[in-house]
């Protein structure tokens, strides 16, 4: 079967037009009607023209692109494509602007696809670590976020201790049940009752 070059350009950032990517595809000897262009691959927009790129991709074909973030916009996507287009489909890879990304460099198909798998397992490596990072830039600025505290946290006075108190003053109820009541430790119970006695002392 002839082998087949198919050209792949896709709009990238602020460059929605690919047309220099075309022309560069042109240059290095693609067909224009071999070359399949992505206009505004926006985030979440199916990329119809991969898919059809896809389609007719068979094996020992080339898919040269110019840039190699025309396989993905992050490592996780770049390497599911150079796996489905070297492993699956299994076609060649040429990366015009870094000549070393290039899978059709031998003709010894046993070395082509040992490189491929090495560039295969770098881009996953790629996107495990930029993965890792991304969870731990979201990890720091969730921590940033939080409102910090100093010290155990303030308790406030329960809203029945005015009651309770005097309870207790009388002598009607045990500092056992009145710590109960309130759900209060010895140390906090005391605490609130000298506020409340100097409150009471203040009074006119």
């Amino acid at each position: 079967m002839t082998q087949k070059i198919y050209g792949y350009a896709r709009g990238l950032g602020r460059e929605k037009d690919a047309g220099a990517q075309v022309e560069a595809l042109l240059a290095a000897g693609v067909s224009g009607d071999c070359i399949f262009v992505e206009q505004g691959s926006d985030m979440g927009r199916a990329l119809k023209e991969y898919e059809r790129l896809s389609a007719v991709l068979r094996r020992g074909d080339v898919v040269m692109v110019q840039r190699l973030d025309c396989l993905g916009r992050d490592y996780a996507e770049i390497a599911a494509a150079w796996q489905a287009i070297t492993q699956k489909a299994g076609a060649g890879i040429r990366v015009l602007a870094l000549p070393a990304l290039d899978t059709t460099l031998t003709g010894h198909d046993s070395i082509g696809t040992l490189a491929a798998d090495i560039f295969e397992q770098l881009f996953s490596w790629l996107a495990e670590q930029d993965s890792v990072a991304g969870r731990r830039r979201r990890s720091a600025v969730l921590t940033a976020r939080r409102p910090r505290s100093c010290g155990r946290p303030k308790i406030t006075k329960p809203e029945r201790f005015d009651e309770i108190y005097s309870l207790w003053v009388s002598k009607r109820i045990t500092l056992r049940k009145a710590m109960r009541l309130l759900r209060l430790k010895r140390s906090t119970f005391y605490k609130f009752a000298a506020e409340h006695k100097k409150l009471l002392a203040e009074r006119p």
